[in-house]
């Protein structure tokens, strides 16, 4: 139970054909599951390069920063990255990765970040929907911030 082939059969399958996606995504999802982030990490972001538009693999590489490296200072920051290069992949399940952003951006910094990052897609966004959803977010984070400066000042 060491699986101590696992990151070369994941690299050697990978080698062979740096385009099939399950081969990253898979690997990197055992490796981080028996704690080889760094390992999985190296696997997902050569897949990722091989394979740019692949949402698979950015989704593992989001859930080793939300279920592994949680604690290291800038993991929901990493986390939000990938959520939403998966979210602009997705089409139409975008909102739920969309709503994962806004779940850890609540939790962590609703401040500047968030509004960065949904002024951001609102800037880049093609699909109706997810501007709408930009906009909306813009909308919801002007109403805490307001909310906020309101109980303050009560």
């Amino acid at each position: 139970r060491k699986f101590t082939l696992l990151c070369h059969m994941a690299t050697t399958v990978t080698r062979l054909d740096p385009y099939y996606v399950d081969a990253y995504a898979y690997g990197g999802m055992l490796l981080a599951a028996i704690g080889g982030d760094d390992n999985a990490m190296r696997l997902l972001r050569k897949g990722a390069v091989n394979n740019p538009e692949s949402e698979e693999i950015l989704f593992e590489m989001a859930k080793i920063w939300v279920l592994n490296r949680y604690e290291e200072p800038y993991a929901e920051e990493m986390a939000v990255k990938y959520l939403r290069m998966v979210a602009e992949r997705s089409g139409e399940h975008a909102d739920f990765y969309f709503d994962w952003i806004r779940g850890i951006q609540l939790r962590s910094n609703p401040g500047e970040s968030a509004r960065a990052l949904w002024e951001d897609i609102l800037r880049t966004a093609e699909d109706e929907i997810i501007i709408e959803l930009a906009k909306s977010n813009l909308l919801q984070l002007t109403l805490e911030a307001n909310v906020k400066m309101l109980r303050e000042v009560a």
